[in-house]
């Protein structure tokens, strides 16, 4: 009997494998629910996820299918999968009809303009078709523009009128804006961008801001402070954001900002998402920053006839910076062709506090001056990064070691050298210090064992702050009452930072520590940190999307999951981003389906170089009072 049945069920699927009568999707439904794994991978190309061959085709296929709705978790990810493994390609069907029919198409035409709803056609959101009465200006503008479909066709004053008067406009100005809804040919420019930008805000043109607002983002003629002012007159977020998104540093943004005219017809919402921009970037030291290290060398000659000369430290540009001379020698410590090693040993400046990660691009020259006044001068050929772990930079130089006590270069005894110095970039970052927690205080009562490190910290403080240090402390468990409690399967350095955050001080949560607090604080339930590491995940721009999603999958954050996805705006989008990157075997089934579910929730879009031709054409303008319609529309989808 049970073989009986096997050889049904053998039938079954090679009947659902072969049959060309049944959707695929409907094949896809029954393989799902009945967990036919051969049906739902085929080796052959004809049917099921196999018989795909580009991801748009099975996107277009799956997104109408009701039959979507009712897979399965694991289905949805086989389909993700598959999509990522296929290309996007354009839809064979470039050549679509649009049919619209017109009811009560009288008292329609009656109205002097009528309009479709869009169409959805090939994969793509299809224009609109309009059908419009009277005037050919004014057809041609209520198509584009709800003002002057309101003015023409609205119950007011100019309706039906042969001249209509257009107050507050510059008639050169109105002329540019016609050109371009009207011959279609017309390019935007940066002269012409201003205006329009205003002329299309007025009458809502949308098309003619979406093209003003393209012109500016990639235009370069245009200073990024008129780009952010017209954007900020003309509502336009996106070309804010792009503006704003320009500038990497604070510094640079702060000095663009004071040396600009501009910033005073900045609006509040304007200055604050400066601000907020101002926030969100790493603290620079310096940028651009230029100083000069003077050494004065006093008793020249005596000091020369050691081996090695070091300048006090100095300051400039954040850091603490110290000058050597020194003779160059062999690897046995022998002079070597008696020549120069100039050094400069950078450092951070005290000032700022604390144990910190920095790093500094720097170029020099460096001079010696001469009696008369004259400097000898040598540039450094390349930038050079100084860290915490590379401090020094030397050039070697074929200036003699004997030459630096020669008359020439001895004023009074005294040798002059000087480093102009000029920094390109520069950023500190404060980290964790364990002397903060090396000893007992008076409010320490428990040592914590991380590996084969010793902290010293509250039970009470730990406790306020996580449940499972409560209940770690002051439940029922062998840890209760010890004086020293392991910390097992944490990274020491990484917990330091955890616990720099949960006690008071200057430390915050950086793009460098934000995954690994998220981990320790959802390992140690700690949710206010929860909070702030998800706060900075959503806000910052240092750390790339395909990362945030894995952190939304390990720790089902659904919130980031789903504010990462909203984020791409196409299907193209998603995969270009997703596919290329190495992290997406690791994403869990249901991340897997949200992507999935993201994709079958867009629509591929493409704006048509050939729209212009469309909106005017005579064939459109000239249709009398047709009750259907019937428009060919080749390869110009918007």
């Amino acid at each position: 009997m049970f073989s009986e049945l096997q050889d049904v069920l053998k039938l079954a699927k090679t009947c659902l494998t072969e049959s060309k009568g049944i959707d695929v999707a409907t094949k896809l439904l029954v393989a799902d629910q009945y967990n036919i794994a051969d049906l739902k991978r085929i080796k052959s190309q004809e049917h099921c996820l196999k018989s795909f061959t580009n991801a748009t085709e099975l996107h277009k296929k799956l997104q109408k299918a009701p039959e979507y709705g009712k897979f399965s978790e694991n289905m949805k990810a086989a389909i993700c999968d598959r999509i990522m493994e296929l290309n996007l390609q354009m839809t064979d069907d470039s050549q679509i009809v649009l049919r619209w029919e017109i009811d009560n198409a009288t008292e329609k035409f009656a109205t002097g303009i009528v309009e479709s709803e869009a169409f959805v056609k090939g994969g793509f959101r299809c224009l609109k078709a309009f059908l419009t009465c009277g005037s050919h200006l004014a057809r041609l503008l209520s198509i584009h523009s709800p003002v002057f479909k309101t003015l023409f066709f609205g119950d007011f004053v100019e309706e039906g009128k042969e001249e209509v008067e257009l107050k507050d406009v510059v008639y050169e100005e109105f002329l540019d804006l016609l050109h371009i809804i009207y011959l279609g040919k017309f390019k935007i420019t940066n002269r012409t961008v201003g205006h329009l930008l205003k002329l299309a805000d007025r009458f809502q043109m949308e098309r003619v801001l979406d093209h003003a607002t393209i012109h500016l983002i990639q235009s370069k003629g245009i200073d990024v402070m008129a780009k952010r002012l017209l954007a900020d007159q003309y509502n336009r977020a996106y070309l804010k954001n792009k503006c704003l998104m320009t500038f990497n540093d604070d510094t640079k943004l702060l000095r663009k900002m004071q040396a600009s005219p501009e910033y005073d017809k900045f609006s509040a919402d304007m200055k604050a998402a400066i601000c907020d921009r101002m926030m969100k970037l790493k603290p620079q030291m310096t940028d651009e920053s230029k100083f000069d290290l003077r050494w004065d060398i006093d008793d020249a000659k005596a000091k020369f006839s050691a081996e090695r000369v070091e300048s006090s430290a100095c300051k400039g540009g954040g850091f603490q910076w110290t000058i050597a001379l020194e003779r160059r020698v062999d690897a046995s410590g022998n002079p070597l062709n008696d020549t120069v090693d100039f050094s400069v040993h950078a450092a951070i400046d005290p000032k700022l506090g604390g144990k910190r990660l920095w790093k500094c691009e720097a170029e020099f020259i460096i001079c010696l001056t001469k009696q008369n006044g004259k400097i000898y001068a040598f540039r450094s050929q390349d930038l050079f990064s100084f860290n915490e772990s590379k401090s020094t930079y030397v050039y070697a130089s074929n200036f003699l070691w004997n030459s630096l006590s020669h008359p020439v270069y001895i004023v009074q005894g005294m040798l002059t050298m000087q480093f102009l110095v000029t920094i390109k970039s520069s950023e500190s970052e404060e980290i964790s210090d364990s002397a903060k927690f090396a000893a007992p205080t008076n409010r320490s009562n428990v040592v914590l064992l991380v590996g084969d490190n010793r902290l010293h910290v509250s039970k009470e403080l730990l406790s306020i702050h996580s449940p499972v240090f409560e209940t770690l402390f002051f439940g029922d468990f062998i840890e209760k009452g010890k004086e020293e409690v392991e910390i097992k399967d944490v990274v020491f350095e990484e917990f330091l930072d955890l616990l720099h955050l949960i006690y008071p001080g200057t430390m915050t949560i950086t793009d460098r520590t934000v995954l690994h607090i998220l981990k320790l604080s959802h390992l140690f339930q700690i949710e206010h940190l929860l909070t702030q590491s998800l706060h900075h995940l959503t806000t910052t721009e240092g750390i790339d999307v395909v990362h945030k999603l894995i952190a939304a999958d390990l720790y089902c954050v659904d919130e980031l999951r789903d504010l990462c996805l909203k984020s791409f705006g196409s299907v193209e989008e998603i995969t270009q981003q997703i596919k290329s990157s190495q992290e997406y075997d690791h994403f869990s089934g249901g991340m897997k389906v949200a992507i999935c579910d993201r994709i079958m929730a867009l629509t591929p879009e493409m704006r048509s170089r050939e729209y212009n031709k469309f909106a005017t054409s005579d064939a459109l303008t000239q249709q009398s009072t047709p009750s259907v319609v019937v428009t060919k529309v080749v390869g110009f989808l918007v």
